[in-house]
């Protein structure tokens, strides 16, 4: 039996669009969930940019295109391109689908290639707190407009600042034109907010630590609008300038504390003193650095 993408039983988490073809993914591993107690193949409208399977928490590959499972399992698919999209159709299966429930919690981060990648906090700490979650980072992006690396079409300059970038549907590196506002109406409920931003952001002078400061403090009071009564984490990114000036972490952490001074709900947390390995770009932790972060992250946060 083919079980459409709009069937009751696939339950969405992230940012996704229905379209009349399928659910279209849009920024980093959003996925649907679902049971299913027999033999199953996952059905796409278009080539399909790259994605996993997951079953009962583990990777999983098809046989010939068929996912084999022996008893009723929960099911994730997970759209892991951010440039190329997921069109997801449904699912063909000789047994049953089932409704899977949303997990208690529910955690929304935001940020750049130090939440963007796929060995870092934003799949780690989902796993330990077994939460759902919703991840809008990008790879290069700053914070503000036409300060980071993000190489995308000349029309789409406007939005190459997670500033502009957060409030939009789909992620910029899809190369859509136009990009689609998101409707925070149909946003989920969160019970933490993480946003580790400001690497990409050349804070090497004041004139750019000026301007990053407005644009900061903008972003924050426009986040704690929709986020008032939840807790906002705002995080010192790992690495500083190459220089050794400090630009980079002095400034970030002068604009959280006035954040956290300003709004009740936002707590700064510091990496200072995490001893996170940075990589020979002096920029990204190795695979045992974001560990280190996850770790110590979770330990300042607690529980949500």
């Amino acid at each position: 039996m083919f079980y459409r993408f709009d069937n009751e039983w696939f339950n969405y988490h992230g940012r996704w669009e229905c379209t009349a073809d399928g659910m279209r993914s849009h920024w980093v591993r959003p996925y649907v969930e679902f049971y299913c107690d027999g033999d199953f193949a996952v059905s796409f409208a278009e080539d399909p940019g790259r994605y996993s399977v997951w079953i009962n928490g583990e990777f999983a590959e098809a046989q010939n295109g068929v996912y084999k499972i022996s008893e009723n399992s929960l099911i994730r698919i997970v759209a892991d391109e951010t440039s190329k999209t997921v069109l997801f159709k449904g699912v063909e299966t000789d047994g049953s689908v089932g409704f899977a429930r949303s997990r208690e919690k529910n955690v929304l981060m935001i940020g750049d290639s130090l939440t963007h990648s796929d060995v870092g906090y934003s799949v780690l700490l989902p796993k330990a707190w077994n939460c759902d979650y919703t991840c809008i980072a990008q790879g290069s992006m700053a914070l503000c407009v036409d300060r980071g690396y993000v190489n995308v079409q000349e029309e789409l300059n406007p939005y190459k600042g997670m500033s502009v970038a957060f409030f939009y549907l789909n992620n910029i590196c899809e190369g859509v034109v136009p990009m689609k506002p998101f409707d925070f109406s149909n946003d989920c409920k969160y019970d933490a907010v993480i946003l580790n931003i400001g690497t990409n952001d050349h804070l090497t002078d004041e004139t750019y630590v000026e301007g990053f400061a407005t644009v900061y403090r903008e972003f924050i009071k426009k986040l704690n609008e929709f986020y008032h009564d939840i807790p906002i984490y705002l995080v010192l990114p790992s690495a500083d300038t190459v220089d050794g000036s400090g630009w980079r972490r002095n400034t970030i952490e002068i604009c959280a504390k006035e954040a956290e001074a300003l709004y009740p709900n936002v707590t700064y947390i510091s990496s200072r003193g995490w001893d996170v390995e940075i990589c020979d770009d002096n920029v990204h932790p190795t695979t045992e650095g974001y560990r280190v972060f996850a770790e110590e992250l979770m330990k300042a946060i607690g529980k949500i």
